[in-house]
C-alpha cells in the first residue's frame, strides 16, 4: 500500500545504536581514565586507555559501518522480506513443538493451526495486496522477525509444558463452550481482516501508486477495520488457548494496533479533506 516513509515498517528508525554505544564511552572514560589529566598536567606519558574504553570505541566504530551501509529495502526486496517476516514464525510452533516432543493432542494441534494460519494468512496478504512504498531499514525487518519468531516459540513452548496430555483433553476447543466460541471469532476475524485489506487494495486503481481514501465495509466508521478484526482474531485464539501468557500476548498487541490506528487516523486527516468528523481510530464510535 502506498504510505508514507513515516508509516513504514520502522518509523522511528534504529539510529539509537551509534548514541547507545557513544553513552558508554564517557562511562569507561570517567572509570578508566581518571588519572590521565592529572598526569597530563604534570607533564607525564598518559596511560594506555581501559580495556572499557577500547571496547566501547570498537563497538561504536562497528555500529557506524553498518550504518554507513545503507541496508535499506525497497520494493520487490521488501514485499520478499515482509514474506520472510511471516513465514518463519509460521513454522516456528512446529518446529519448537518436534524439538520438545510436545502432546500431539487435538488441543496442542489446533493451537499451532490457528496461529500458523494467521501468519500464512499474513504471507497471502504480502504477496496478492500489499503494495510497499518508501525505504524500510533492514535491522527494523530483522527485529520484526526475531520479535515474531521468539513470540511464537514462548507461545509453543508453554503450551507443550504447561499443558499436559491429560489437561489438553478437557480444553479440546469442540467440547467447551469457549473453545467453540473462540474459533468462531477466530474465523470471523480472519476473513474479516482479509476483506479489509481486499478494500484498500481496490481503493488505488490498477497500476497506480497513488493511495486513494478507502470506502466500504468499516471504513465509514474506523480508519483501521483490519487491526480491529485482527484483534477479534487474537480474542478467538486466546479463547482456544486459555493460557495467561497468551493474554498478555492480546494486551501487548491491542496496545501496539491501537497507536498504528493513531497514527494511521492522523496521516489519513493531512491527506484527505473527506475524512469524517465522526471517524474513529479502531473501535467503532470508541476509539
Amino acid at each position: 500500500r502506498s504510505m508514507p516513509s513515516s508509516m513504514s515498517l520502522s518509523p522511528h528508525g534504529s539510529r539509537w545504536l551509534p548514541g547507545a554505544a557513544l553513552s558508554i564511552v564517557p562511562l569507561a572514560y570517567l572509570s578508566g581514565l581518571g588519572g590521565s589529566t592529572a598526569s597530563k598536567l604534570e607533564g607525564a606519558t598518559r596511560p594506555p586507555p581501559s580495556l572499557a574504553f577500547q571496547l566501547a570505541a570498537i563497538c561504536d566504530r562497528k555500529i557506524q559501518a553498518l550504518n554507513s551501509m545503507a541496508l535499506d529495502l525497497e520494493w520487490p526486496c521488501t514485499s520478499m522480506a515482509m514474506f520472510c517476516v511471516y513465514f518463519f514464525p509460521a513454522l516456528t510452533w512446529p518446529a519448537v513443538s518436534r524439538l520438545l516432543n510436545a502432546p500431539t493432542s487435538l488441543y496442542h494441534t489446533i493451537c499451532g493451526a490457528l496461529l500458523g494460519g494467521h501468519f500464512l494468512k499474513k504471507c497471502i496478504e504480502v504477496l496478492l495486496l500489499h503494495r510497499y512504498s518508501g525505504r524500510d531499514e533492514l535491522e527494523g525487518v530483522l527485529c520484526r522477525l526475531l520479535a515474531y519468531c521468539a513470540e511464537v516459540a514462548v507461545l509453543a513452548y508453554v503450551t507443550a509444558t504447561d499443558v499436559s496430555k491429560y489437561r489438553a483433553a478437557d480444553l479440546d476447543p469442540f467440547r467447551t463452550h469457549s473453545g467453540r466460541i473462540g474459533l468462531l471469532l477466530y474465523i470471523v476475524g480472519l476473513l474479516g481482516s482479509f476483506h479489509h485489506q481486499q478494500l484498500l487494495r481496490q481503493a488505488s486503481k490498477p497500476g497506480e501508486d497513488q493511495y486513494r481514501f478507502p470506502k466500504g465495509g468499516l471504513f465509514g466508521l474506523v480508519a483501521c477495520p483490519h487491526y480491529l478484526f485482527d484483534l477479534v482474531e487474537c480474542c478467538g485464539f486466546n479463547l482456544v488457548h486459555r493460557h495467561p501468557l497468551g493474554g498478555l500476548a492480546a494486551l501487548g498487541l491491542t496496545g501496539h494496533l491501537a497507536a498504528r490506528a493513531h497514527v494511521h487516523l492522523k496521516w489519513y486527516k493531512a491527506q484527505f479533506k473527506e475524512v469524517p468528523c465522526h471517524w474513529k481510530r479502531l473501535l467503532p464510535w470508541v476509539y
